[in-house]
């Protein structure tokens, strides 16, 4: 569990130094309310909270599982382990969907800025080829894969580990993400989950600070617009 927070707490100091970016970069103040920001914060909110649950978790006392696994008539639960296990398809599923979510309305928000008038609501992968052809990046590399690594995992996850699209195949930093249509995926482990969390939020830096995307004004987003 300890291995597990301090991945989550060396993300949360990833997003930092990006954000860090964005304000001394592009003038863009962290209060702004800008979509950059709403973003990443929303992001570190999930983190904060993830590892909030951890420590609580781990300081739960066996008594006190005891009871809660009575309350909940579920099996009796013995030792804070067993109860990570119990709550680890949630709290994995909770992560990648979450950051999942933010990165497509960031993605939605970067294409509405940079053509208001031609975007329509579209996939997270239509909105990947989108902001690839913009941002020339090409899309036969390993950088596309790392964002639809994400996406697929997320579906899985969804699918209750079922990968239904066509099989599909990444590696990043070295560990293999295979996807097999029909069958369950095998790569969302925790060590899985944080390295391609770690990815994308490289790659969204990438974008964020490429030629067509680094912008220097506010960026709206919707939602904090409307609940400033």
């Amino acid at each position: 569990m300890d291995e597990l927070i301090e991945g989550l707490v060396k993300l949360n100091d990833k997003i930092i130094d990006l954000r860090k970016r964005i304000q001394s970069e592009c003038n863009v103040d962290y209060t702004s309310q800008d979509a950059r920001h709403v973003a990443l914060d929303s992001i570190q909110q999930m983190l904060f909270s993830l590892v909030s649950i951890l420590i609580s978790i781990d300081k739960l006392c066996i008594k006190d599982m005891e009871d809660i696994s009575t309350k909940f008539q579920t099996e009796p639960v013995r030792g804070s382990s067993i109860l990570i296990e119990k709550m680890d398809h949630y709290l994995r599923t909770s992560l990648i969907t979450l950051c999942h979510f933010q990165i497509d309305n960031l993605f939605f928000n970067l294409l509405r800025n940079n053509d208001p008038n031609q975007y329509e609501k579209e996939s997270f992968a239509k909105k990947c080829d989108k902001i690839f052809e913009i941002s020339n990046l090409p899309k036969n590399g390993d950088e596309y894969k790392i964002l639809m690594t994400l996406t697929h995992l997320r579906n899985s996850l969804h699918n209750n580990g079922i990968h239904r699209g066509s099989d599909f195949e990444s590696t990043i930093d070295g560990l293999k993400y295979p996807f097999k249509k029909g069958e369950k995926a095998k790569c969302a482990s925790w060590k899985h989950i944080m390295q391609v969390l770690n990815a994308n939020i490289t790659m969204v830096e990438k974008i964020l600070f490429s030629e067509d995307f680094k912008i220097n004004t506010k960026i709206k987003d919707d939602f904090s617009s409307n609940n400033p």
